[in-house]
């Protein structure tokens, strides 16, 4: 009997939700997500990076061979694919990304239903997702790690060779979106398919590690010979490589203080009086008056009735002003008691001088929003990984609803882990929505485990149920974190403002009006929504200049950060480079695009002069040839300090001139 009291009980498995269930749930946070992402769809400058490469490609070029790759060529060519079915409008590519994100925002919520048996933490799980607005362009992050985590539970649950060749696809997939991404799954699926099999002996996890990674050298095998075929394996200076290589480094980013100021004190306004004053009084006689009486010009609210700030109100100096033959009137304190017209308290407060007291006055700040929920992203994993050895342990029980509940979540943590150390770098006001997927998951589950976990009991004892209150508590706790979590989340992603300014809180007839605006909008020339007539930014008046004066056959140069020009003027860069980055400033990369040039149409150079010194300074070679080849430019300021320079081809006989711009035109059309 001693022995059997102390044994532990092990917990029964919960009745898993059914199959059913758990699809209606999924379908619901789908539709649900697509309309609120595609309604507030947002294209930031950083979105047409990938898409003037995939411009690229649309004219027949290919990654490496013909222009810059920064390891992203599969990113690239769905945009080219959705380019080539939808036309050059914005739309299309609005619709996949909107798509992708809700599928893996659905796929989070179909995980945490699962971890924690509840669809309603699913959708808590759902709500964060969405709420953080992770930036469009960055959609690979989120629906890459939602289908690992569905691809690594289904082979852990039931190992198949099929499985295992799925989840490979998934990480050559992943590796040709961007490089870091394969490595941050390859890890995962390595401690997946070790966890998995190890029970079966060493002999069976070398089968199955070593068929994961040939499966996936022969998928990726025709990018690999191709890259040696166009001289890819530049190891010391392909851009790729070196983005990879600075991916997967582990930097600090930039954090605001963190607690904030705790208190914070500021004096008490003054109190403010209205003084009428007698008809005729000179301005010399009244500002004399002002000093006596110690008023502080606020406003004039007509010829003889002024506010003013009162700097001494005592008894005496207020019997003063009201008995003062040059004031008509007064307002603002009662004048036969002599006493400011305030709440009594505050005539107190300003009796004791007691000033005004504020707590935690930049808790809701944008830089301590960001350090908040830096560190809460930062300690669910670590919270995960803690409970998990309490489980392993035997320090910690609950209700286990996944079949193999501590290797699935702890390559959920693993995955967790790596995308917080090797993402979140720099400034984090777009990073964090970068990490959300696998962290959702965990603070689903976590959550579920405050509601059920408890301490192991031996058999032998008569445990009574919870009591009511405990349970109560629990409950009460449970939420204060989950709306903890929802706050910080939806401040840092200004949900707020995203779903009113997208019309999806409007009712039913403002949100049909607003998805039938967008469509329009997405649908429409990309120079209409990106640089209307009536801009007045230098980038994007020279946006429609290009448009309209560069004929489609030719190219363009932009020095500076302005990939947009190519994607919304639909014109090609030149010479193999899009954006002029640290990434493609190698001598070697710098003597192709002038190789490049020497064989390509290029009429005009824009230059943002905010940009000139780091680009001569970082590609001297290529600044260099830009300066003998295109003698001739035109300054232009648009608004204070944006300033732009456009070089032209003295070889290229202009077809007109732009009418406001003054700048020549190269349109075969003969527009202007």
């Amino acid at each position: 009997m001693t022995f059997v009291a102390k044994r532990m009980v092990e917990p029964s498995h919960a009745v898993p939700l059914p199959p059913s269930t758990l699809h209606r749930h999924v379908t619901v946070v789908f539709v649900a997500t697509f309309l609120v992402r595609f309604l507030a769809f947002r294209f930031y400058d950083d979105h047409f990076d990938h898409l003037s490469s995939a411009i690229q490609m649309l004219g027949g070029e290919l990654p490496v061979r013909d222009f810059a790759d920064l390891g992203r060529p599969l990113k690239y060519a769905i945009s080219a694919v959705v380019q080539a079915i939808g036309g050059p409008n914005l739309l299309g590519e609005a619709l996949l990304i909107s798509t992708f994100l809700a599928t893996g925002t659905a796929l989070t919520s179909w995980a945490a239903a699962r971890a924690t048996n509840s669809t309603l933490l699913g959708m808590f799980a759902a709500v964060l997702v969405v709420g953080i607005f992770s930036r469009e362009y960055g959609y690979p992050k989120i629906v890459l790690p939602a289908l690992g985590i569905w691809l690594l539970w289904r082979y852990i649950e039931r190992p198949s060779r099929r499985r295992l060749l799925v989840l490979s696809g998934l990480t050559v997939t992943a590796f040709l979106i961007r490089y870091d991404f394969g490595f941050y799954l390859a890890v995962t699926s390595g401690l997946a398919i070790a966890g998995r099999r190890w029970s079966d002996g060493p002999a069976a996890v070398a089968r199955a590690g070593t068929g994961y990674g040939i499966a996936g050298l022969l998928l990726v095998s025709p990018y690999l010979l191709y890259l040696g075929a166009v001289g890819g394996f530049d190891a010391a200076r392909g851009p790729g490589l070196r983005s990879l290589l600075a991916a997967a480094t582990v930097s600090t980013p930039q954090i605001a203080p963190f607690p904030p100021t705790l208190v914070e004190t500021e004096p008490l306004p003054r109190p403010r009086v209205s003084v009428r004053w007698t008809t005729g009084l000179t301005a010399a006689t009244r500002a004399t008056k002002e000093t006596t009486y110690g008023l502080s010009f606020v406003q004039e609210r007509d010829a003889r009735t002024w506010d003013y700030e009162l700097l001494d109100h005592s008894a005496g100096n207020l019997a003063a002003l009201v008995s003062d033959p040059n004031v008509e009137d007064t307002a603002g304190f009662a004048r036969q008691e002599r006493t400011l017209d305030e709440p009594r308290l505050l005539r107190w407060r300003r009796a004791l001088g007691i000033p005004r007291i504020h707590v935690l006055p930049d808790l809701f700040s944008e830089q301590n929003t960001q350090a908040v929920l830096y560190y809460l992203l930062m300690l669910i994993p670590a919270l995960s990984a803690m409970v998990l050895a309490l489980r392993w342990r035997g320090r910690l029980r609950s209700s286990a609803v996944l079949p193999w509940p501590g290797l699935q979540i702890g390559v959920v943590t693993l995955l967790s882990l790596l995308l917080n150390l090797f993402l979140i770098r720099g400034n984090i006001d777009s990073r964090l929505g970068e990490v959300i997927v696998p962290a959702a998951v965990l603070a689903a589950w976590l959550i579920a485990q405050m509601l059920t976990g408890r301490p192991p009991v031996p058999v032998a004892d008569t445990v009574s149920p919870p009591r009511a209150w405990h349970r109560q508590w629990r409950r009460v706790l449970a939420t204060l974190v989950a709306a903890w979590l929802v706050l910080w989340v939806g401040l840092y992603g200004t949900a707020g403002d995203r779903l009113l300014r997208a019309g999806v809180i409007a009712g039913p007839f403002g949100f049909m009006d607003s998805l039938r605006e967008q469509v329009q909008r997405l649908a429409a020339d990309p120079l209409a929504y990106w640089a209307p007539e009536d801009s007045v930014e230098g980038s994007r008046i020279l946006t429609r200049y290009v448009r309209q004066c560069v004929d489609e056959r030719d190219r363009v140069i932009g020095i500076g950060y302005m990939p947009e020009l190519y994607v919304v003027a639909q014109r090609r860069f030149a010479g193999g480079i899009g954006v002029f980055t640290h990434w493609v400033d190698s001598a070697r990369l710098q003597s192709q695009a002038i190789a490049r040039l020497q064989d390509q149409s290029v009429p005009l150079v824009i230059i943002d002069e905010s940009e000139r010194a780091h680009f001569e300074e970082h590609f001297p070679l290529l600044a260099k040839y830009l300066e003998n080849r295109f003698p001739r430019e035109s300054s232009l300021e648009f608004l204070p300090g944006d300033r732009f320079t456009v070089l032209t081809d003295p070889a290229r006989v202009p077809t007109g001139m732009h009418p406001t711009l003054g700048l020549p035109c190269f349109d075969v059309s003969g527009r202007y």
